[in-house]
């Protein structure tokens, strides 16, 4: 057991190198960029345009953005080196200007707790979806595997084949609204 643990966060690297190649290949292969000049959006001229791209380090050949996205590279503007994502470095925002990222993301508003930020908002979320499909999870696969071929088996099944099947998007909208009305105060 302890040898197939190792086995697999030795594979994790590899592993998350990958995605992240592959998912920055299809992000620059797809149409459209932070200065795009299409009718619908603000022009921007080509002077602007060509400063930006230095500024953002999007002028450089596509390897060495990547590395400098995940490793790290030396800042033209100030010459000082910044880490990459290995470091947490998630990089400057193109939508808000002089704000990072990880900012905008691990940042709550003034006055407010981490778990109040965005990704505070996140992880509450996702531990109270672990949990409620845990807590039906568990009992309903216990109960089909105890009533095989019977009609508690075959509900089991709809059920659970329901919730992976319905939209999570339509059944957050359904939860709300029974739990709005059903638990209000209850929820963290």
């Amino acid at each position: 057991m302890v040898t197939y643990l190792i086995r697999r966060l030795f594979w994790l690297v590899p592993v998350l190198l990958t995605v992240s190649l592959v998912t920055f290949i299809i992000m620059h292969s797809a149409p459209g960029g932070p200065w795009d000049t299409s009718d619908e959006r603000r022009q921007v001229d080509a002077a602007t345009a060509k400063s930006l791209s230095a500024y953002y380090g999007l002028d450089k050949p596509m390897w060495r953005q990547f590395m400098a996205y995940v490793i790290g590279d030396t800042n033209s503007q100030t010459g000082k080196y910044v880490c990459g994502v290995i470091c947490g470095n998630l990089g400057p925002s193109y939508r808000q200007r002089g704000r990072s990222v990880q900012d905008i993301l691990f940042g709550a508003p003034e006055g407010k707790t981490f778990w109040q930020s965005r990704f505070g908002y996140s992880v509450r979320l996702g531990v109270m979806a672990l949990s409620m499909a845990m807590l039906i999870g568990i009992p309903l696969g216990i109960i089909a595997a105890l009533k095989q071929n019977t009609i508690v088996d075959y509900v089991a099944l709809l059920i659970a084949t329901s919730g992976i099947s319905v939209p999570s998007f339509v059944l957050a909208i359904f939860s709300l609204l029974f739990l709005h009305q059903n638990c209000t105060g209850l929820i963290f």
